[in-house]
């Protein structure tokens, strides 16, 4: 068999280039949607191209957009500190939500593949959809639903997406209902992967439920908790269409994430270079701090 397959692959002891073929229209796809638009990038962030004017006319003025980001553009380090405090925030409580959810689902409950599905349905919804309906839910006027709920219990009502201190967090709400059912499926995988055989030998040996939970089930979902976590902490760097619909990045940039703003300079204001550079930015904040928890969660892996 090996010496068959040998001489499909080589025949006549020649190098062939079926592999090759092959691999041809991955690569192609790659070079073409993600390599050479990144290579481009990073020239565009490199320029003052305005996205009107002709490109052989943008004038190459090195790191002085990312120079002008860091110094003169206090929007941005606006936008910088609460994307920050949206991924620091949101991912940590996703991820308790999803696993909490995620061993409760687990048990032999009745009803529970009903509750998986009610728990995961919002994250196949749109999210342009979701936002204009927790748009509406959060609508500041005494007839708006949560407004209406607090009026009920005799709480005072929010202006809810026009306050610069409930913006964002309301946001990040929305955003943390969204995600919590898929973190909780990919738990659940990992959860019904985890052989029952272990459970029972520590039961045998006197082990309570914490126990079990902190030395088998903590263990065993190590990988899958550091996916989850990598792959969160990337989409909520990526946050744009939640803020685009229900805010636009106000009330007085108070609710500003790089994205959205990143968008409003490329496609409002025309500033492609910027915008470049902002994308470039956003890539080595991502990097970093994606490293750091793979270092941190992923050592013993």
């Amino acid at each position: 068999m090996i010496a068959r397959a040998r001489r499909s692959w080589n025949r006549g002891g020649r190098p062939t280039a079926a592999p090759y073929l092959f691999l041809l229209p991955t690569t192609a796809y790659f070079a073409i949607f993600w390599i050479l638009p990144f290579i481009f990038t990073i020239w565009v962030s490199l320029t003052n191209w305005n996205i009107l004017g002709n490109l052989s006319q943008a004038r190459f003025q090195g790191l002085e957009n990312y120079a002008a980001l860091l110094t003169t553009d206090p929007i941005f380090r606006i936008a910088v500190k609460n994307t920050f405090f949206y991924v620091v925030v949101n991912v940590p409580v996703v991820m308790a939500l999803a696993l909490g959810l995620a061993l409760l689902l687990n048990r032999p409950l009745p009803g529970r593949t009903l509750f998986r599905t009610i728990a995961f349905v919002p994250y196949g919804a749109s999210v342009v959809a979701l936002a204009i309906i927790w748009k509406i839910i959060y609508s500041p006027t005494p007839n708006g639903l949560l407004n209406s709920l607090l009026a009920y219990a005799g709480l005072p009502i929010q202006s809810w997406l026009n306050s610069s201190s409930l913006a964002l967090p309301s946001i990040m709400i929305m955003d943390m209902w969204k995600w919590t059912g898929y973190s909780m499926v990919v738990f659940l995988v990992a959860l019904s992967n985890i052989p029952q055989m272990y459970y029972d030998a520590a039961r045998v040996d006197g082990a309570n439920s914490r126990g079990t939970f902190r030395y088998i089930t903590i263990p065993a979902l190590r990988p899958v908790f550091l996916f989850s976590v990598v792959t969160s902490t990337i989409g909520a760097f990526q946050v744009f269409a939640q803020v685009y619909v229900m805010t636009s990045g106000g009330p007085a940039n108070a609710s500003e994430v790089v994205v959205h703003y990143m968008y409003m300079v490329a496609f409002k204001w025309l500033r492609m270079g910027d915008a470049a550079a902002m994308a470039m930015v956003l890539l080595g904040l991502i990097l970093v701090l994606v490293m750091g928890e793979v270092r941190i969660l992923g050592e013993r892996e």
